[in-house]
């Protein structure tokens, strides 16, 4: 078995000290809500995740627990982009130049350090929103594509195909609707007949219970299992055929298909 090394990155609303001492291995951080970026050398020292730490919303931690679980002793690159009060933090402009980072910029300044260390990608995004354009458009999607989508393999981005604020059987929340993205809905979800076939986002329709903001982490894993243990690396498109539109269980809790 070849064994890639893949680093997490986990894209969301904070993180507890309890959720980060879990992890054993956090390499980087960036709070974009404070405007602050943090990298390890190699991991980050105790005292820089203790001030780093915190999570009004309790979210991110949840995913967190549940990330280094499923993929226990892997690297970790945290993200906090959600405010206190459950904005996204997005790239903000003046005079056609960005002036203050968003959650793109911060996922490929994510992926440059996975990159320069030598590891392997996948980032989870528990979230969801109709703010950005649709089917790929806009400026998030073009980051995005700088990065990861087909042809460019090794870096995977799995996001919730949903949105707290908006619930539609058509419409598909970014960046979950980007084709760069692996987009993850439920299957007991309302959705439209087309979106139910193979190919069609969402990408991936789980079985069970939700939310699926905390089902997202199962997807993640498995990609993430997947990327160790393939030489060649994987594309979106191939990560997507692999997991399949309605995965087993079996790959879920392994990230392997038997």
């Amino acid at each position: 078995m070849n064994l890639n090394e893949t680093a997490l990155i986990v894209i969301d609303s904070g993180f507890s000290k309890e959720s980060i001492g879990r992890t054993g291995r956090v390499i980087a951080a960036y709070d974009l809500v404070k405007g602050r970026s943090l990298t390890g050398s190699p991991t980050l020292s105790a005292e820089s995740l203790d001030a780093f730490a915190g999570d009004p919303l309790n979210h991110g931690s949840i995913v967190l627990d549940k990330l280094a679980c499923l993929v226990p002793g892997a690297p970790f690159i945290l993200i906090r982009a959600l405010s206190a009060d459950n904005h996204l933090c997005r790239t903000q402009w003046s005079s056609g130049a960005v002036v203050r980072n968003g959650w793109t910029e911060a996922y490929r300044w994510a992926v440059n350090i996975c990159r320069t260390n030598g590891l392997r990608s996948v980032a989870n995004c528990s979230f969801g929103s109709f703010a950005d354009g649709v089917a790929g458009s806009g400026w998030e999607s073009f980051q995005l594509a700088q990065e990861t989508g087909a042809g460019k393999p090794n870096h995977i981005v799995v996001a919730a195909a949903v949105s707290l604020d908006r619930a539609d059987s058509v419409q598909i929340s970014a960046p979950a609707v980007f084709p760069q993205v692996i987009g993850v809905g439920m299957r007991s979800a309302t959705c439209a007949a087309e979106q139910m076939a193979p190919g069609k986002k969402p990408n991936v329709l789980l079985t069970g219970n939700g939310p699926v903001s905390f089902r997202i982490p199962e997807v993640t894993a498995a990609a993430a299992r997947l990327l160790m243990e393939t030489a060649v690396g994987l594309d979106v498109v191939q990560m997507s055929a692999l997991v399949g539109k309605f995965p087993n269980s079996i790959l879920l809790s392994n990230g392997m298909r038997v």
